[in-house]
């Protein structure tokens, strides 16, 4: 009895001592880098603590720079993207987050065709350049699965340029079932820039005119910015003008 006694007790210790070392930790830094925006965030949290267009200022040209630019082939200067990304998380660390990365793990959600360029060079600015303790990539289709707590599912990624569809079954992605579109949400955005151009009125005051006789740019910031949409109207307020389709 004296034995079990001491066993019970030494187990009540170590599991103490763990809770301690658990809350010691530091909690991971979860990062969801997309085409279009970035999510960031802490893990065990309900939803991103900020999320970000996936573009950055440069320090030495003071240009904004998108992370993935169709018009640069990073797999052929890899050096440039190493320096875009640098900036990026100097953002994302030092004036989102504000955390010192070196006593953060990171967790990098992405999707399972990113490319392995794109993947080593992310995973080379973290640990060079802000020595980071470790970073674990997590397919983007499975850790929809994860916070729901379950293994199989049937997920679908709406996405700013594709759409995909991918079955998991136990954890396990079924590759040969991948099925996607080309059709996301940068087709939305077009095709409702598309809408407000031909049909769009301006209104100041007594006088209104089309759209497309005003010197109006609708950039993406505006057309993310269109909230409130009724089945027969869409009413926006650009630059102190009242748009009404």
């Amino acid at each position: 009895s004296v034995y079990k006694v001491r066993r019970s007790a030494n187990a009540m210790s170590k599991a103490a001592e763990s809770v301690s070392l658990s809350r010691d930790k530091k909690i991971p830094v979860i990062l969801d880098i997309g085409t279009a925006y970035t999510k960031c965030g802490f893990a065990g949290e309900s939803s991103p603590r900020h999320i970000i267009p996936t573009e950055v200022r440069r320090y030495h040209s003071n240009k904004i720079v998108r992370v993935f630019d169709d018009d640069s082939n990073w797999q052929r200067d890899t050096q440039e993207l190493y320096d875009v990304l640098v900036d990026f998380f100097r953002q994302i660390y030092f004036r989102r987050l504000l955390v010192n990365p070196r006593d953060r793990r990171v967790v990098v959600v992405e999707s399972l065709f990113s490319s392995s360029p794109f993947r080593h060079t992310l995973a080379r600015v973290l640990f060079q350049h802000y020595n980071v303790p470790s970073i674990m990539f997590l397919p983007s289709h499975l850790s929809a699965l994860v916070s729901l707590g379950i293994a199989t599912g049937l997920i679908i990624d709406c996405g700013y340029e594709e759409t995909s569809i991918l079955p998991i079954v136990e954890g396990v992605p079924v590759m040969k079932c991948w099925q996607s579109l080309s059709c996301g949400g940068r087709a939305v955005q077009l095709e409702l820039k598309r809408l407000l151009t031909e049909h769009g009125i301006v209104t100041d005051g007594e006088t209104s005119k089309l759209l497309c006789a005003c010197k109006i740019c609708l950039s993406d910031d505006i057309l993310e910015d269109i909230v409130g949409i009724q089945p027969h109207q869409v009413l926006v307020f650009i630059l102190g003008a009242h748009c009404v389709l």
